[in-house]
């Protein structure tokens, strides 16, 4: 079959976990024999040009459809694109085939797709979509924390509508939590099914752990991989605002992802007591580099305190093996895995660092050939089978 994914990122250089997770269907579904594109829009003017993605329209145009724009962006662009002609024809003329399926990554393209099925496809395309979060519970709490109550329940009327008018205009909805499945089943009477966040099978190599000593100095470290969402900052401030005297004198924080560069120009950063002393901004770092860090963290930590959905970062790093630190919103999704060895769990700032202190204390983990095993139900292979399989089925249906 033929298959658009729509979304409002590139997939080329994933960066963010939104990202990696749409690569990855995109990938299997591409081994499953579909041929599959990946279009739509950038929400941001920092993402790299790509082959079926209109650049970001800018501010100015976005402000005509959202009036409160900070944090709107995606539900602006999937607004504009659908409402005015000029926009819907800019993104529906690049999209290189006629589709027999219609995927949309998140709720934000859904107008679009539906009036591209509708004027291009004459209502041929089946609509699926592919949800990483009841997005409208999210907004509301990233615009209460930066805006204020008035706002926040603008934007997450604005986005539930949004949501619900993607579910009950599908033939299937995909969901990454079971939390994330039972409300959306409240709203359809197809079915929604569960294809939760997951992860590669990294193996780092010399050329990797090098790369990544550069950063770290050969130091024993807590790793925290995050992109510049609001939330992975919130979190972070939350959970260490109150200081670092769980790490050792010698070890190192080092954050790689677009979070580093926020956490450090913080004003709340240089108010943490000593943070300046094991801090370590990575910044984007590439394949090699994460590979490497990854393999000889000595710990990581998910201080993950708001959103929903499942966090990639949380499979990511149970994969990885090592001593892990984690709040129960970074293990939704994850919850068999809560007990595995090295796992510890706890969701206040005076007991998240009681654990690091004391996974600093301990050595190295090293996982069984039976602890490995049960943890390969995180990988994106064993996670994504049933949506790869179910729009396959949509070709007989």
């Amino acid at each position: 079959m033929k298959i658009v994914c729509l979304s409002t990122y590139p997939i080329d250089e994933p960066r963010h976990g939104g990202q990696h997770r749409l690569r990855n269907v995109v990938d299997l579904l591409e081994r499953a024999g579909h041929e599959v594109y990946s279009a739509g829009v950038s929400s941001s003017p920092v993402y790299p040009a790509s082959r079926y993605f209109v650049k970001f329209p800018g501010n100015q145009a976005l402000s005509t459809v959202a009036p409160h724009l900070s944090l709107m962006e995606d539900w602006a662009i999937g607004r504009l694109f659908s409402t005015n002609d000029v926009y819907f024809d800019a993104l529906a003329k690049i999209i290189p085939v006629k589709p027999d399926v219609l995927f949309c990554e998140q709720p934000w393209m859904f107008a679009f797709a539906q009036r591209y099925n509708n004027r291009v496809c004459k209502g041929q395309a089946r609509l699926v979509y592919g949800s990483q979060n009841i997005e409208h519970q999210l907004k509301y709490g990233m615009a209460a924390y930066h805006f204020g109550e008035k706002i926040a329940r603008d934007c997450r009327e604005k986005v539930r509508d949004c949501e619900i008018e993607a579910i009950k205009g599908v033939v299937q909805t995909f969901c990454v939590s079971d939390g994330d499945l039972a409300w959306t089943a409240s709203y359809t009477d197809r079915h929604p099914i569960l294809a939760p966040n997951g992860v590669i099978d990294r193996v780092a190599g010399m050329t990797d752990i090098e790369q990544a000593n550069r950063f770290t100095e050969g130091r024993k470290f807590a790793l925290y991989c995050a992109s510049a969402h609001p939330p992975n900052m919130d979190g972070f401030f939350e959970m260490f605002g109150y200081g670092v005297g769980c790490f050792p004198p010698d070890s190192r924080m080092v954050v790689a992802g677009g979070a580093g560069h926020h956490i450090l120009h913080d004003p709340k950063y240089s108010q943490v007591g000593g943070m300046h002393k094991i801090y370590v901004n990575a910044g984007e770092v590439s394949e090699s580099v994460l590979r490497g860090l990854l393999a000889t963290a000595h710990q990581i930590v998910l201080p993950i305190t708001h959103g929903g959905g499942t966090n990639l970062k949380s499979a990511e790093a149970i994969w990885a093996g090592c001593h892990i630190v984690a709040t129960t919103k970074a293990m939704r999704g994850f919850e068999e895995f809560s007990h595995a060895k090295g796992i510890t769990v706890a969701d206040d700032p005076a007991s998240f660092c009681a654990a690091i202190r004391d996974g600093f204390l301990r050595p190295k983990i090293t996982l069984t050939r039976d602890e490995r095993e049960a943890r390969r139900g995180v990988l994106w292979e064993e996670v994504l089978a049933d949506l790869v399989r179910n729009i396959g089925e949509l070709e007989a249906a």
